[in-house]
């Protein structure tokens, strides 16, 4: 969005790619996972090369120096990030990237069960639709048009979709990571619908009035949705940290995954526990006065089971947090167990 409209002078297009190239960089600077959009400029540009034959030889100059901005800011990040902390950084990559992805054979299954049980929910389901309304009649629009800001910003929402889109491959995708690919349907029918707007006496009014009443369905629901998620708020994990805050815990050691996110009134130390990860051996040689764990083990990848734990023999009391989505079990260990 930065570089739309940017002026013909070559000092300002050149910092407006630069900032650009910033912004996106900032996406993987703050969590490495989002590497990925590392392609959407130089993407971007190369596509409309293609598409705007009068402005190819503009596009390819930006997509050379928004590839070259970017891949000084990468040389930063690999200089004074990566290189120091290479094997730390490998090892906590490994853990998060392998055996991620489906083989090819289960794609057809794995996208169609996302289809039919994320993005045809009863809350997506309207929104999801939507999008694919809106985005064939974008295309449609592109076509006829390939140049101005609309299709420029048109293409470059389609690119970063297109990017977003490799987390339905993943054997690991829970909802969360689907936000940004949310975000950008969203940004791609807004684009759409303001386009169609700015021009609405040239469009058919029924074609009008049904994108208006789309727009306004769209709304209704999503308010309908917000108040209904925070009409269902449970507050456990509020509870959790207000229960452990009663006991006198400081600098005491707590144990699990779930652990650090509800110790943040009682001083305690914590420590996460994920099996073949991370303090995931002689567990109990810590010394731990509680652990938080799910009852089937779920957050640690039964770390505590392989490590030859029985949590619930082990503690001489727990207490039960949670719902039917999201429940931990924490487990009290006696100081004398360690006597």
């Amino acid at each position: 969005i930065a570089i739309v409209n940017s002026p013909e002078k070559t000092g300002l297009q050149h910092s407006r790619l630069l900032l650009s190239s910033v912004l996106v960089s900032l996406s993987y600077l703050v969590k490495i996972q989002f590497l990925y959009v590392l392609p959407l400029l130089p993407g971007l540009f190369l596509l409309l090369s293609v598409w705007d034959k009068t402005q190819r030889k503009k596009y390819l100059k930006q997509a050379l120096f928004s590839g070259l901005y970017l891949s000084a800011i990468l040389a930063v990040y690999l200089w004074f990030w990566y290189l120091p902390h290479h094997e730390f950084f490998e090892f906590v990559m490994r853990d998060q990237t392998d055996g991620r992805f489906v083989a090819p054979g289960a794609i057809p299954r794995q996208v169609a069960g996302l289809v039919l049980h994320l993005f045809l929910t009863r809350e997506l389901a309207v929104f999801f639709l939507a999008f694919l309304v809106l985005w064939g009649l974008g295309v449609f629009r592109f076509l006829h048009r390939k140049s101005g800001q609309s299709a420029f910003l048109f293409v470059g929402c389609t690119v970063w979709i297109v990017l977003e889109s490799h987390k339905m491959l993943m054997t690991y995708h829970p909802t969360r990571y689907y936000v940004s690919l949310f975000f950008a349907m969203g940004v791609c029918m807004a684009l759409v619908l303001s386009d169609f707007w700015v021009e609405r006496k040239s469009i058919p009014p029924t074609i009008k009035y049904a994108l208006v009443a789309l727009t306004l369905v769209l709304l209704g629901l999503n308010g309908l949705h917000y108040a209904q998620s925070m009409h269902r708020r449970t507050f456990e994990i509020r509870n959790a940290n207000r229960y452990l805050a009663q006991y006198p815990l400081k600098n005491e050691l707590v144990l699990g995954a779930r652990a650090t996110s509800l110790v943040w009134e009682c001083q305690s130390l914590s420590m996460p526990v994920w099996a073949g990860y991370f303090n995931d051996t002689n567990i109990l040689a810590q010394h731990p006065r509680v652990i938080i764990e799910d009852a089937r083990e779920n957050a640690s990848n039964r770390a505590f089971s392989n490590d030859g734990i029985d949590l619930s023999a082990l503690a001489d009391s727990s207490r039960h947090f949670g719902d039917e989505k999201w429940n931990v079990e924490v487990y009290w260990i006696s100081p004398e167990h360690w006597k």
